[in-house]
């Protein structure tokens, strides 16, 4: 059996929730904040309002990639987060999306390709890193689209390592293979939930 040092796995989360949605940027006791929900799709000029992508340059290029316009899905929400205890320093971190139309986010099935392709793809090029990617599938409401159905987060985990600069450095070649892959989908007919032009009204 051939042994990968990495982990793909996928399952669902039952908690839900409305998007947009609102944040008022106060820590929480992992040290991320969660800042609000932002239209980004069409939007580059918006991703330096984005705090979490301030200083982490694979993240923000994830982010940018989901949100061109010439692709198919939309983010929802993004953070990453160090991680030291006595075993050493890690990287965690997420990134929530969905695919941008609202007949696609009603069917879950419609994110098992984009799972199973991933999958495929690390196999494929022979990626050799210690990294855990963890997708979850979680009911959602767009509300500006009038539109139910589930976002994907692919939550992401390195290895220990014995500084801060390695596992930083890990983080950002766990992402690697994300970026490119989430930034070539498609785009997907139907009704998009998100345009450049979408206001999103937040109270």
């Amino acid at each position: 059996m051939d042994n990968k040092p990495y982990k793909v796995g996928l399952t669902i989360g039952h908690d839900g929730k409305g998007v947009p949605y609102g944040g008022n940027g106060e820590a929480r006791e992992d040290g991320t904040a969660n800042h609000g929900f932002k239209n980004l799709k069409g939007n580059p000029h918006l991703l330096a309002q984005v705090p979490e992508l301030t200083d982490d340059p694979a993240l923000h290029a994830l982010v940018d990639g989901i949100n061109r316009s010439e692709t198919g899905l939309v983010s929802v929400g993004c953070a990453s987060w160090p991680v030291a205890d006595d075993k050493g320093h890690r990287w965690s971190g997420y990134v929530e999306f969905a695919i941008n139309t609202a007949e696609a986010i009603e069917d879950a099935r419609s994110y098992f390709p984009l799972f199973f392709n991933f999958d495929k793809s690390l196999h494929d090029a022979g990626f050799n890193s210690a990294v855990n990617y963890h997708w979850e599938l979680e009911g959602a409401h767009f509300w500006p689209a009038n539109a139910v159905g589930f976002t994907c987060t692919v939550w992401v985990y390195t290895a220990y390592w014995p500084t801060f600069n390695e596992a930083k450095k890990a983080w950002q070649q766990a992402l690697d293979p994300l970026i490119p892959f989430l930034g070539g989908y498609p785009l997907q007919d139907g009704r998009p939930l998100f345009t450049p032009e979408t206001v999103v009204n937040i109270s």
